[in-house]
């Protein structure tokens, strides 16, 4: 090479000589990750583009004079930055520096790490940085003294020399340790393993033992003891968490079955709960576990209180969801849970419901399926009901009629995956319908098909209420020939001959007697003549036929309060309010009902919920002037 090209890289590799030992320094030490780390390399790197600088001088430019003057000029100064930069990292390293911060300000403080390597390089870099500092005063100042910096540049590499054989001793005595001691490291290791893996057990076991235990106390609630002749109970419950105690298979979750018999005012039913507790396994089961244990108890209560026997079915409803709602308030909203809780006159087949954001009832009928609701009325329990009011379903099954109650994990079934891998849920309520009709109606069919489908997801649980299978209504329930006494005093009646309608249907009474369709015109003809007197025992003949509809129960509240009746006209009217919250004219004679009681407060409330619905209602306007 001819002499400038050498000189070229003689300068290039004089500018980049301490940023290349610094950033040796950088790699060899290890510093900790933390703010005041990245601000200091952010500044080391702009301090960076001074030597890059001056290299790009040196290639760019052929006048070594210009390389001379940047080298005395500017390249001392910036070795001797790089250089105290590289002292900050071996000092920092050497002696462990340290910052905490125990008030508005930083305090630094120092940690000895005896760090030995740092130590040597530190000691190394005081006897260079010194020589240079003697030669460039020397220098500066025009004084003539010995050159230095070869010596302690030669005693530098000596002293890094001296820390990679420190280095590599201390790697060659760890390899020879590990050497002699790997299969006692390894016996350690494999014991500390074993340790942890028999404490795993142990929770393991710990935490099945709890599920074991947890499900022993909720089998007993979960039981269909509703054993009819007229109505036909059955039961599915398949939870999705499955363990093993002690070599027992067992299942848990927040899905429960509640059935049972119960007498109110003399009248058999059938009760039915399907419920849904929120969340999983042990959280579920623990929901589902307060459920069955409340429900249970207003179940044993009313079994021997005269008092909760005597009482409505519509009022034993709202009992029942008002003692839940008290419980499940209680935890303040961990604990919520989803229900349809019914009671089936065996008898006549009125089926009074609510369901509480639970998936819809479903009737199965002459071999069609369907939902007999269209919205969510009710929230779950365990959120305010006050605010959301109480609705109280009334249905009045047929023989043969089927209904379903199920829990969200009969729509909650796995398809499949696309071809993404994602996993297809699907999402169509209604596709539970077509379960029921493919299964005929049977609960094994259902599953079946479902399971055909595709994989249940969540718990799942699934109720079968059959109504009067091959066994017809009594004779006197639906008679052809009552049925066209019933038209016939219809028209009569339209044709302005009332005695003559009234005298059918007293004859066609005394042949059919508890017809509810004679019973319901006669009460309707009575009412018109405005004869409430003789209507009543029409009333309660009708009442025992456990057919009451929004219309009965209106009229024989209405009746009941000109008769002065008041106790039994404030439960005719707040059986036909639950039922039907805005049925105005009810509300309107229920008002008028509470203001006779003396009870003025309760019909101003009812008074207000009226005129909210409908301001201009004639007879809520009448009864207000009459409080007020």
């Amino acid at each position: 090479f001819d002499l400038l090209t050498m000189k070229r890289a003689e300068y290039f590799a004089l500018f980049w000589l301490m940023p290349s030992f610094y950033f040796f320094l950088r790699s060899f030490f290890r510093l900790p990750g933390n703010k005041i780390t990245r601000y200091y390399d952010i500044i080391v790197l702009v301090f960076t583009l001074i030597p890059a600088t001056l290299s790009a001088v040196v290639l760019i430019s052929s006048d070594v004079l210009v390389w001379d003057f940047l080298n005395r000029e500017v390249q001392l100064n910036v070795m001797m930055l790089f250089a105290f930069l590289a002292l900050v990292i071996t000092v920092y390293s050497s002696l462990g520096l340290r910052v905490f911060r125990s008030g508005p300000l930083p305090i630094p403080y120092i940690y000895l790490k005896k760090d030995q390597d740092a130590r040597f390089m530190l000691f190394g870099l005081v006897v260079i940085m010194s020589s240079m500092i003697v030669d460039l005063v020397g220098f500066k100042l025009g004084w003539n003294l010995p050159r230095t910096m070869g010596f302690a540049f030669i005693g530098f590499i000596l002293f890094i020399a001296l820390i990679l054989a420190n280095r590599f001793v201390r790697l060659h005595n760890e390899v020879e340790d590990l050497n002699k001691n790997l299969e006692a490291k390894v016996e350690k290791r494999t014991a500390e393993l074993n340790q942890s893996l028999t404490r795993v057990r142990k929770l393991k076991e710990q935490q099945d033992g709890d599920y074991f235990l947890t499900s022993l106390l909720i089998k007993p609630l979960a039981s269909n003891e509703a054993h009819s002749e007229l109505v036909e109970v059955q039961t599915i419950a398949h939870q999705k968490k499955k363990f093993s105690f002690r070599g027992r298979e067992n299942e848990i979750g927040g899905d429960i079955n509640i059935a049972h018999r119960l007498k109110l005012r003399g009248r058999d039913y059938t009760v039915v709960l399907n419920a849904d507790a929120m969340g999983k396994s042990i959280q579920g089961a623990g929901g589902a576990l307060v459920m069955g244990t409340v429900f249970k108890s207003i179940i044993n209560r009313t079994l021997h209180s005269k008092e909760l026997q005597h009482k409505f079915p519509e009022h034993w409803l709202r009992m029942s969801l008002a003692e839940l709602q008290d419980v499940f308030v209680s935890f303040d909203g961990s604990m919520l849970i989803s229900v349809v809780l019914g009671l089936i006159d065996d008898v006549s087949g009125m089926f009074y419901y609510v369901n509480a954001e639970h998936p819809f009832v479903a009737l199965y009928r002459q071999g069609q399926a369907q939902f007999m609701e269209r919205e969510v009325v009710l929230r779950k329990i365990g959120v305010d009901v006050q605010k959301t009011g109480l609705h109280i379903q009334a249905f009045a099954l047929q023989p043969n009629d089927v209904i379903f109650l199920g829990s969200d994990g009969r729509d909650d079934l796995l398809l499949g995956t696309n071809e993404e891998g994602v996993r297809q849920i699907n999402e169509d309520h209604t596709e539970f319908l077509r379960h029921i009709e493919k299964g005929t109606g049977e609960i094994r069919g259902i599953e079946h098909s479902m399971r055909q489908t595709g994989e249940f997801t969540d718990d799942f649980t699934l109720m079968r209420i059959a109504y009067r299978e091959d066994t017809p209504f009594p004779e006197y329930f639906s008679n052809p020939d009552a049925e066209q006494f019933t038209r016939d005093a219809t028209q009569l009646f339209k044709e302005g001959r009332q005695d003559a309608a009234l005298e059918i249907l007293k004859d066609s009474l005394e042949r059919y007697p508890g017809n509810p369709g004679l019973l319901r015109q006669m009460i309707r003809l009575l009412i018109l003549r405005k004869e409430y007197q003789q209507v009543l025992p029409f009333l309660e003949e009708f009442s025992k036929q456990g057919l009451e509809d929004l219309e009965f129960l209106y009229y024989a509240s209405y009746v009941y309060k000109l008769n002065k009746q008041l106790d039994l006209a404030a439960d005719y009217g707040e059986r036909c309010r639950m039922r039907d919250p805005e049925h105005l004219n009810n509300l309107a004679n229920l008002v008028d009902v509470f203001r006779l009681m003396g009870k003025t407060e309760r019909a101003r409330h009812l008074l207000s919920r009226g005129l909210a619905v409908e301001g201009d209602h004639e007879q809520l306007k009448k009864i207000a002037a009459r409080i007020a």
